[in-house]
């Protein structure tokens, strides 16, 4: 097919490596966004479509797609422009590794090469969309681990009450407001927090520097505050810049040890089966920064034994499907 529609949008499916498929349509109906996130990175976009849902699902987010395969960049290109949310949509022909982005993302998402160098596609572009040897797990969790927005200040107060006292730069910084800017500009501000140092700790110990109590809680009161919503979304503990993917459940043990290899730890595993009576065959793994006291395991089956759609399945893609 060389369109496909959904209920919002279309999408050209001709020229991209990799074809519109039902683990685009899984990842980007189920994977966690949240109401504040503001920036979003969809890492081998394909014909774009993970980001044209994500675009739908989030009203404010902008999102970058980048993709090695040139038709590819171009067709997603064409589905964002296309789309009611273009201007918040761009696509980049990029590899992962030499991508540098200037922003930290809220949520970085992605359908990645699964298979190893074994049985290759003789097509070249085929083989890149669909083989590791083109972009590895660790690839992706290295990325992330760099380039995911940090930790709301708000959860990071205990963080915050170990930091050296303030210095007047700082607090010049929050009174101008840097505090109270959008993500974008809170990374930004986060990066330029003291940094723990033998030095520090050493100047913090002899008083050099030190400022008065009142001007510590100034400071505190112009630290970023975060809107109800946001924080209620975040009481499951998915809190900070999150990693999305989804790739087949036999990979799980392997994908977890990686992660963790980045510090990045699972929140959310999604296991998918297509049928009741097969086992699962997908996985949708949810990365952040947070060590979960307890990971949200969750199961889906897709079809029903007549093999029309389950109800669990029909709920999720409500929003997109004819």
């Amino acid at each position: 097919m060389s369109e496909f529609r959904f209920k919002r949008f279309s999408v050209q499916n001709e020229k991209s490596a990799l074809k519109l498929g039902t683990d685009a349509v899984l990842l980007g109906s189920a994977m966690t966004i949240l109401p504040g996130d503001a920036r979003m990175l969809d890492i081998g976009t394909g014909t774009g479509v993970i980001a044209l849902m994500a675009a739908q699902r989030c009203r404010a987010a902008c999102i970058d797609a980048i993709d090695i395969d040139a038709p590819s960049v171009e067709e997603a290109g064409a589905n964002f422009a296309s789309s009611p949310w273009g201007e918040r949509l761009a696509a980049f022909e990029v590899d992962l590794n030499k991508f540098t982005p200037n922003c930290q993302y809220d949520l970085i998402f992605t359908n990645p090469p699964y298979y190893d160098s074994s049985l290759k596609n003789p097509d070249e572009r085929s083989a890149r969309a669909r083989h590791t040897d083109s972009l590895s797990y660790s690839q992706i969790f290295a990325f992330a681990a760099e380039h995911l927005a940090p930790l709301p200040l708000e959860a990071d107060a205990s963080f915050v009450e170990h930091l050296p006292k303030f210095s007047a730069e700082q607090t010049k910084l929050c009174e101008s407001g840097v505090g109270l800017l959008p993500s974008e500009a809170r990374s930004l501000f986060v990066k330029r927090l003291p940094k723990f140092s033998a030095e520090q700790t050493k100047l913090c110990e002899s008083g050099v520097g030190l400022l008065p109590s009142e001007a510590r809680s100034l400071f505190v009161e112009h630290l970023p505050k975060f809107q109800a919503e946001q924080t209620e979304s975040c009481e499951d503990g998915t809190i900070g810049g999150r990693l999305s993917m989804i790739l087949p459940a036999t990979e799980e043990k392997m994908l977890l040890r990686t992660a963790a290899g980045f510090g990045l730890y699972p929140f959310r595993l999604l296991r998918i089966r297509s049928t009741e009576k097969k086992p699962f065959s997908r996985l949708i793994a949810e990365f952040s920064r947070q060590r979960q006291g307890e990971v949200l395991q969750e199961e889906l089956t897709i079809l029903q034994p007549d093999g029309s759609r389950s109800a669990a399945y029909s709920q999720l893609t409500s929003e997109f499907y004819l």
